[in-house]
């Protein structure tokens, strides 16, 4: 499953998550979370930007804010720095 700029937060991490082959528990543990939490953000019930941050930051993407939401590979951004 790509990844794609122009999913919504839900489906990215949906997207990524299938694409490592990861169970939500799985998932969790990687990010610091609950199967639990990590089913309400992929079902859009929780949106809060920080915690998206925080989520994506674990597994190495960030979240850029400007005229319209980002995001980046935190990889990519080193490479550039």
């Amino acid at each position: 499953v790509p990844l794609m700029m122009d999913m919504t937060f839900s489906e990215l991490i949906r997207a990524y998550r299938q694409r490592e082959g990861l169970t939500l528990a799985e998932m969790g543990r990687r990010c610091g979370t609950t199967a639990q939490y990590l089913h309400s953000v992929e079902s859009g019930v929780d949106t809060s930007v920080s915690r998206a941050d925080a989520i994506l930051s674990r597994i190495g993407l960030s979240l850029t804010l400007g005229k319209g939401p980002s995001i980046e590979t935190r990889r990519k951004k080193r490479e550039s720095a």
